[in-house]
């Protein structure tokens, strides 16, 4: 397959990519997709702080991430609240490709590279082609699995509790030892604690034993507990400073 770039320009409610060749994760995922829609696939790669779309419901795309960290968000009672936080290997839940419900917004938190589908061919796949309608429920299985994990992590009162069930639920085959793919600022907001909150923790633990730092952006933990879930405990009424109990991104009141 040839390389392909997007067209730069400037909607209302998004930014298509500026002219790049693409990459070899690009063409292994455009190889995923059934023929009529690979062709219509575009590759998107937005930085980070930028939006990758203001209103969902102006769109008409479908999103996978391939590399970064996208979180989606609307408001609800009148605050902001995350409802996704997508990285590499997730597809994102807003736009919908089946109904135009409340809008939402997509902020880019580290630099990132998508795939864009028209939503309409989308669909047409889902519906003409099963084994790519299989793979798609699978990734979404897999995406509702990972929700669960980061719901039960936002239950802990602590980031050193949050820091060692995320390393110990998120590392390949649980060892408890991974590189991150983004920045720390990026992982504080993944975790619903502040960065200033996330870096003493990190110190803390660090001096305590409990973790150690590894080459590049990567930590191993030392002293892992019997079973992650053993950290559960019992959420507080009121949570500690620079910790959020209910909203990644936020900083606790």
């Amino acid at each position: 397959m040839k390389d392909k770039t997007g067209q730069h320009m400037k909607g209302p409610s998004w930014t298509y990519p500026p002219r790049q060749p693409v990459s070899d994760i690009v063409e292994k995922f455009l190889d995923r997709l059934p023929d009529a829609l690979r062709g219509q696939a575009t590759p998107w790669r937005v930085l980070a702080g930028r939006l990758l779309f203001s209103d969902s419901r102006r769109v008409g795309r479908v999103f996978h991430v391939l590399q970064g960290a996208i979180s989606l968000r609307r408001h609800f009672l009148g605050e902001e609240t995350v409802i996704q936080w997508a990285t590499g290997g997730d597809w994102l839940v807003e736009p919908d490709p089946f109904s135009s419900d409340a809008g939402a917004w997509a902020m880019c938190e580290a630099d990132s590279l998508l795939i864009g589908l028209p939503a309409k061919a989308f669909c047409h796949s889902l519906d003409t082609e099963s084994a790519f309608a299989l793979a798609w429920r699978r990734d979404l299985l897999r995406q509702l699995m990972q929700m669960k994990r980061h719901r039960l992590r936002l239950s802990h009162t602590t980031a050193e509790q949050r820091v060692i069930h995320f390393l110990m639920t998120e590392s390949p085959g649980g060892r408890g030892e991974m590189a991150l793919p983004y920045s720390k600022a990026t992982w504080a907001g993944q975790l619903g604690v502040t960065p200033e909150t996330l870096s003493r923790a990190l110190t803390r633990m660090e001096t305590e034993g409990m973790l150690e730092r590894i080459s590049g952006k990567g930590y191993r933990v030392l002293r892992p507990p019997v079973s992650p879930f053993a950290l559960r405990g019992r959420r507080s009424r009121t949570s500690p400073p620079g910790i959020s109990g209910c909203n990644p991104g936020r900083e606790g009141r």
